[in-house]
């Protein structure tokens, strides 16, 4: 795939990941950015690659795994409008909290460190 293609893929994925329900917004990652550079710019929150398409979300709806799967069927959806294949990985890298339930509701629900390959980070010593 070329520069042009990746850019017009990378962004065309984040146009409608932002739009699927429980995605508040496009996460730049912790750490190093997450984002397809091409010349012109980049798309934060969105790295394509020749084997992989990794997309880093704020969640505001729980539980997560629903989530995770509605941004992963739009992402395969985006691949397969364009005929391509990759695998595809979410990342939920934070929760907008104001917009979850006030009671009744562990953040953690739905999805456990194991299936997403994330371990919940904590802030025990600090």
């Amino acid at each position: 795939m070329n520069e042009v293609s990746r850019a017009v893929l990378a962004q065309r994925i984040a146009e409608r990941v932002v739009r699927t329900p429980g995605v508040a917004r496009l996460s730049p990652g912790a750490g190093v950015e997450v984002a397809t550079q091409y010349a012109r710019g980049k798309v934060t929150g969105v790295a394509v690659s020749e084997e992989k398409v990794s997309v880093h979300i704020v969640a505001n709806q729980l539980p997560l795994a629903p989530v995770i799967e509605r941004a992963q069927a739009t992402i395969q959806a985006v691949l397969h409008e364009v005929n391509e294949e990759r695998s595809v990985e979410v990342v939920v890298e934070d929760l907008e909290r104001a917009s979850l339930p006030l009671h009744g509701s562990d953040i953690t629900s739905g999805a456990s460190s194991s299936s997403y390959g994330r371990k919940p980070r904590t802030d025990e010593g600090f």
